[in-house]
């Protein structure tokens, strides 16, 4: 199967087409309140993502908010998708905690596409 990737808006333009230039498909995914794609709770093994990029923000609620990480990125974790979190180095002490229990890996912007590369295997 093809290599796939979903990304939230605000991923940068550049990494996805450096990755897209290395035969990897990139599927915009939304999360519920910026219609940016398919809504990333509705994804399923079928979408056939080999990865999740998605800017902190993206998963994040607002305070007070019912809706939060956990909602949003369940799917794709029972999915077995690998999902990369992109926040500045100086800020994931922070947020690591509103995704604490949660199997996800964060990245520094300036190391996301080799990051992606990494996983992906390309």
């Amino acid at each position: 199967m093809a290599k796939r990737i979903g990304y939230l808006s605000g991923t940068d333009a550049m990494v996805l087409t450096r990755i897209a230039a290395e035969g990897i498909g990139t599927i915009p995914l939304s999360n519920g309140w910026d219609d940016h794609g398919k809504y990333i709770a509705h994804i399923t093994p079928a979408d056939g993502l080999s990865l999740i990029v998605a800017p902190f923000h993206k998963v994040m609620a607002a305070p007070g908010d019912p809706v939060g990480p956990k909602d949003v990125l369940t799917s794709a974790l029972e999915a077995a998708i690998p999902i990369l979190i992109v926040a500045p180095e100086d800020v994931q002490i922070k947020i690591r905690k509103f995704l604490k229990n949660r199997k996800v890996e964060f990245v520094t912007p300036e190391n996301l596409l080799e990051t992606m590369k990494s996983i992906l295997k390309v």
